[in-house]
């Protein structure tokens, strides 16, 4: 008896298994969409977002005998809710967000209206990633969307890629999780990336929409209770990501036998602090760059050591204090703290002006 109520047991947990496959698996599957990417803009005159998600699209293209990778859905509607609801109408499946890994805002979005609308829809979504990126875009963020790069089929894919693998160049990224955090925190500052797209000049110009050419991502905006601040240039950007921990690979030009040659940030140890006054305190270990060379890690290094010496340190070290100054300045200016400095002053008082109109910076590289 005991026997045969084990093998009713375990039959029916078969067929339940089979029941719950039948119904989440491939009927779950086949009725989404995964989304790669997604692009919001917004229409100042009819208050209407227009949102663009790059969606998975494996078939084949008859024309061409290549696998289409991807397609780009457009939406819109009162709310960036209401948009990806609009999407659904349009394709039939449900837009899965859970693979998205980029979200970018066009110009007429964030400098028009705060953010929180756009960013925070996605943040709180359970099944958004925490990992997926936020950048800016200079123009309208469907037009970028459209253009083609020079490596990979999708342009979300390229991107994330570009923004991922591009610590160790100091170029930065943030997080849509990190940048609602951020306007949530001390002071609420926070910064993106800031993306542009930069047209390669061909001779024929295929009549198609999208058009050749590279991404730049030298610079971040800036943003303080989620409205737009203004832009940061790549001066201001490079002092930044000097103080910004784990981003190296920053490159100075020095002279040796009366030629230029180049030298990087490999590695460095920032402290902010305050003493009466705004300090910055960081030391930097910097090599000579031999592009070409690189480890399975993709990191550059130097097939054989070669000196630095006391002078070319120097001049390093200056162009570097300068870029932190710069930085430093902007910040003033804008009436932001990015950096968190500011909460480390005690004394500070609600109201009192930012104290980082004069940072005192001291720099110290060595070779490493």
């Amino acid at each position: 008896m005991n026997t045969l109520k084990r093998t009713a047991i375990i039959l029916a947990v078969g067929v339940a298994l089979i029941l719950l496959s039948s119904l989440f698996g491939g009927k779950d599957i086949s009725s989404r969409s995964i989304v790669l990417g997604i692009g919001l803009d917004y229409d100042t005159d009819s208050e209407i977002y227009n949102i663009t998600a790059e969606v998975v699209s494996p078939h084949e293209n008859n024309e061409t005998s290549n696998v289409q990778f991807s397609k780009l859905i457009e939406g819109s509607g009162p709310t960036p809710e209401e948009a990806v609801y609009d999407i659904f109408t349009r394709l039939g499946r449900i837009p899965s967000l859970g693979q998205c890994l980029i979200v970018l805002l066009g110009q007429d979005l964030y400098e028009n209206i705060p953010v929180d609308s756009a960013v925070t829809f996605f943040s709180y979504l359970n099944s958004f990633k925490d990992s997926s990126l936020v950048c800016c875009v200079k123009g309208k963020a469907m037009d970028i969307m459209q253009n083609k790069l020079p490596v990979g089929k999708s342009f979300s894919f390229s991107l994330t890629e570009l923004l991922g693998s591009s610590k160790k160049a100091g170029v930065i990224s943030q997080s849509v999780s990190g940048f609602v955090r951020s306007q949530a925190g001390y002071g609420k500052c926070g910064y993106m990336t800031f993306v542009s797209f930069e047209e390669e000049k061909v001779e024929e110009q295929q009549e198609q929409s999208g058009k050749e050419g590279s991404l730049n991502c030298q610079n971040i905006a800036v943003f303080k209770d989620f409205d737009y601040v203004g832009v940061l240039d790549s001066q201001q950007t490079k002092g930044f990501s000097l103080i910004l921990e784990g981003y190296t690979g920053q490159l100075y030009n020095v002279v040796k036998n009366d030629r230029p040659f180049s030298l990087y940030v490999s590695n460095k140890n920032v402290q902010l602090k305050f003493d009466k006054t705004a300090i910055a305190d960081a030391d930097f270990s910097l090599d000579v760059l031999r592009t070409g060379d690189g480890d399975p890690r993709n990191s550059l290094f130097m097939r054989k050591p070669q000196t630095v010496t006391d002078s070319q340190l120097q001049d390093a070290r200056s162009q570097i204090e300068e870029d932190i100054a710069a930085f430093f300045e902007a910040q003033s200016q804008l009436g932001v703290d990015i950096t968190g400095l500011v909460k480390k002053r005690d004394n500070l008082k609600e109201g009192d002006a930012l104290p980082l109109s004069e940072v005192s910076i001291n720099v110290t590289c060595k070779q490493q």
